[in-house]
């Protein structure tokens, strides 16, 4: 099964010239033809992908310009999914609210807080 793992795998094989573009879109088309599995996400990166090689091929763009934009495209992938909420409960025991230093139980000595 196709994954996004699998997807940014070969592009870094690519951009470090273990594969040629032309393998890099070959398993891509036959990997994304049929996954009907493939989340939106994921469907878009592989498009991407593809749309790049397709540009390259064009002439649109050089060798190393090709590596730069699919590594960037991975990057960018990537953060796209990190996951961005915040805990609500997170943030409050982490900030404390007085200025006891925990260890000694006493109140710092004025103008060093």
């Amino acid at each position: 099964m196709l994954d996004d793992q699998n997807i940014r795998k070969r592009i870094r094989a690519y951009t470090e010239d273990e594969l040629s573009a032309a393998e890099l879109e070959d398993w891509l088309e036959t990997e994304s033809w049929h996954d009907d599995a493939m989340g939106a996400s994921m469907e878009r990166l592989a498009n991407d992908a593809l749309r790049l090689l397709a540009e390259h091929t064009n002439g649109d763009w050089s060798d190393a310009e090709l590596a730069d934009q699919l590594g960037m495209l991975g990057r960018t992938y990537w953060f796209a999914q990190a996951f961005k909420g915040v805990w609500a409960d997170a943030i409050t025991n982490v900030i404390r609210h007085d200025r006891r230093p925990v260890a000694t139980g006493r109140s710092p000595v004025a103008g060093c807080a």
